[in-house]
């Protein structure tokens, strides 16, 4: 089973078929993870696991019904290769290096499937 490290293999087929058997964590609780529920998760009505978020003011919170923890939860779990992230900001690099130093090598973003953003400036999302 191939990885994704650095989004080498960063499909929304790769994702769909590497998510079997996984627990789905998705880092962001904001309106990109709003719309990418709505494109991805929902479409095959994936369960979530719960949400990352680093601020520390929304853990032990809920977002869309599911739990919210910060990254060291994440990083403690055991059994890494049972879980699948997917980052859903506009920023995922900026996870990389931690979600490797943890361990993490199945992490896919939101933003750089290529089927949801091939012409990002007619269908950006607009942040309030």
């Amino acid at each position: 089973m191939k990885d994704n490290k650095g989004f080498l293999n960063n499909t929304l087929e790769s994702f769909y078929c590497f998510r079997e058997g996984k627990n789905v964590v998705l880092i962001g609780t904001d309106k990109w993870a709003e719309k990418a529920i709505s494109d991805v998760i929902s479409p095959k009505n994936i369960t979530i696991s719960y949400f990352i978020k680093e601020d520390s003011s929304f853990i032990e919170k809920t977002f869309m019904g599911e739990p919210v923890k910060d990254f060291h939860e994440l990083f403690n779990e055991n059994n890494k290769e049972k879980i699948i992230i997917l980052i859903c900001g506009n920023n995922p690099f900026k996870y990389v290096e931690k979600l490797e130093k943890a361990g993490f090598d199945n992490y896919y973003s939101y933003y750089l499937f290529t089927e949801f953003f091939i012409n990002r400036e007619s269908r950006w999302i607009t942040l309030n």
